[in-house]
């Protein structure tokens, strides 16, 4: 029995294990995770970048609700 699997094996190896994984939680769950996991590359994007590319990432996952938090904070985004 082998210890690691070459580059060509790993790659479907851990996609399967992704998806039975997945596949097993809760709706619930998966948000949390997928909230976790969106907020850490913000914070990646924002030690990079700054706010200014936060923002830029944020305009392209979701434009509506960045402008209309960006209300509720009274934040001013440049085009």
């Amino acid at each position: 029995m082998k210890t690691e699997l070459e580059m060509n094996e790993y790659v479907p190896f851990i996609r399967k294990w992704v998806k039975q994984t997945v596949d097993m939680m809760s709706i619930e769950e998966i948000k949390s995770m997928a909230m976790e996991s969106i907020h850490e590359e913000m914070e990646e994007i924002l030690q990079e970048e700054g706010q200014r590319g936060v923002f830029n990432e944020m305009q392209a996952w979701n434009s509506d609700s960045l402008e209309s938090i960006a209300k509720d904070y009274d934040l001013l985004l440049e085009d």
